[in-house]
């Protein structure tokens, strides 16, 4: 298969993750209430559930990318494997299956599937996620050279 049909698949499967991440997310994943707060306005309520919500919304979209991103590049380490059978190779796919492991169970949908809802808010919910991601499409992009 050429390179560019390679790298345009690939593409194409870690956009579908993002998309249906932002749409499992945003369809099925509701933040838990904040904390009862006597001097808390509705309206304070309401703009308070609806950032949680888009926090969460963006984290199930970065974590569906990065399951996608795992599942590729451990294919990829296992193709490499079975020509080369390097050990060093071997620790790639162990790391990938780990990192794929912290993608599944950092999921919002993971915790509700399970019956947590307590799960933290606010931007730092989702940064972990995305220096992952960063980590993730730097490996991805060294594997396809």
């Amino acid at each position: 298969m050429k390179s560019g049909v390679k790298i345009g698949i690939i593409l194409a499967i870690i956009l579908v993750a993002g998309i249906l991440g932002t749409v499992v997310g945003y369809a099925y994943i509701k933040p838990p209430p904040p904390p009862e707060i006597e001097k808390i306005t509705e309206k304070e309520l309401i703009e308070n559930k609806e950032i949680n919500r888009i926090y969460t919304t963006i984290k199930s979209a970065i974590t569906f990318i990065n399951i996608a991103l795992c599942s590729i590049l451990i294919y990829l380490y296992i193709d490499v494997y079975r020509k080369v059978h390097s050990e060093f190779t071997l620790g790639l796919i162990i790391a990938m299956v780990a990192l794929l492991i912290y993608a599944i169970t950092s999921n919002p949908l993971f915790h509700i599937i399970f019956g947590f809802r307590g799960i933290g808010m606010g931007p730092f919910l989702i940064l972990p996620d995305l220096f992952a991601a960063v980590a993730l499409m730097i490996l991805l992009s060294l594997s396809l050279k």
